[in-house]
């Protein structure tokens, strides 16, 4: 098997966002996380992600700026999008700026974790 598949993780809620991230790990990704947009795009030009999952309502830099500045710079990566607030309107920005997956929180992590192995494999 070839090098573990990188997953950056971008929210502003910590513990959520932990127990998550560990669920992920337990299956074999690499998870490396962000708080807001901003912090996500700089991990991203360190250390760029197989697969980006992003909150929309963060502070600095929110979900939808931080997708479209990725997209910019990184036109083939993986974005998916994991909120609490994904209302009919914004669902046209996600497809403009080709968004694999949606979820709502709270989350089902096993849901979650089958939609990034399909994403990934």
């Amino acid at each position: 098997m070839g090098s573990m598949k990188h997953i950056l993780l971008v929210d502003d809620e910590g513990i959520i966002i932990l127990n998550i991230a560990r669920k992920i790990e337990s299956e074999g990704y690499r998870v490396t996380l962000a708080l807001d947009g901003k912090e996500g795009l700089q991990v991203f030009r360190d250390d760029p992600a197989d697969l980006v999952i992003t909150d929309l309502s963060m502070p600095v830099m929110d979900g939808y700026t931080f997708i479209r500045e990725l997209r910019q710079e990184a036109p083939a990566v993986n974005i998916a999008v994991l909120s609490a607030a994904i209302k009919e309107e914004l669902k046209e920005i996600l497809v403009e700026n080709h968004v694999c997956f949606t979820f709502s929180k709270p989350v089902q992590e096993n849901m979650l974790v089958d939609a990034i192995h399909e994403v990934l494999n």
